[in-house]
């Protein structure tokens, strides 16, 4: 029987991107078919479903807040300047022995939405930030 993957061994890699640090969460691998839905004359027991788009969900990064400017931010910061830059990455997921067992390409990724860390002097948890990608196609590989 092949080994199962563990959902913690995995890291995201993005285009033109330092690895400033790992991200504690990654979310939104999925996509989804949209349908057309043809009903047919005469025919009343049910409705065609056909196949159309295939759409990818968002990517939802969240990690820990770091004290220095990130690259994320700055990227963030240059498509608000005007300056479209689109970037692929890899999410890569690891066996137990370390080798890459799975992984999928994003393709034209443009960040949309920034999240900040929920502030509370009655709580001692880790700052998070969450970034989410927006992107034109996922691919396993």
């Amino acid at each position: 029987m092949p080994e199962l993957l563990t959902a913690f061994r995995y890291r995201v890699v993005l285009e033109g991107a330092r690895a400033a640090a790992g991200f504690a969460e990654c979310s939104g691998l999925e996509v989804e078919h949209e349908l057309f839905e043809f009903a047919e004359g005469g025919q009343n027991r049910f409705v065609h479903k056909l196949p159309t788009r295939l759409r990818p969900a968002d990517l939802v990064l969240r990690r820990g807040l770091v004290p220095v400017p990130s690259e994320l931010w700055a990227w963030i910061e240059a498509i608000g300047a005007g300056n479209y830059q689109r970037r692929g990455g890899e999410i890569r997921v690891y066996s137990a022995d370390g080798r890459r067992s799975q992984a999928w390409r994003f393709e034209r990724g443009i960040p949309v939405r920034w999240s900040g860390p929920a502030l509370s002097a009655t709580q001692s948890a880790v700052a998070m930030e969450s970034l989410t990608i927006a992107h034109e196609g996922l691919r396993a590989g």
